[in-house]
């Protein structure tokens, strides 16, 4: 999920006005309401997605898992380590 470019701008501006969230969220609910109406959950991602930028300016680190934009490869779980069941490197070329 995307926040629309009129909310980002918007709350971007919030951020550097040190506007509060719940200033904000009086102003521009209907806004934020209007950009995703449909579905709830959506709905809720978005929130946080625009409070994120209200409060701290950045979006980074508030993907849920499973979400589309999640999958981009720096957001990528890293790839499991091979389990090591010694503290000793006992593979065959050290034997």
């Amino acid at each position: 999920m995307q926040i629309p470019n009129n909310l980002r701008q918007l709350a971007a501006t919030a951020f550097t006005e040190a506007t509060t969230w719940p200033a904000f969220l009086a102003e521009h609910a209907d806004t934020i309401r209007r950009c995703e109406p449909y579905d709830r959950g959506r709905y809720h991602r978005l929130v946080e997605l625009v409070r994120s930028v209200v409060v701290s300016g950045t979006t980074s680190g508030l993907f849920a898992c499973g979400d589309d934009d999640a999958g981009c490869e720096w957001f990528a779980d890293d790839e499991p380590a091979a389990v090591q069941t010694s503290m000793f490197d006992t593979s065959e070329a050290y034997r």
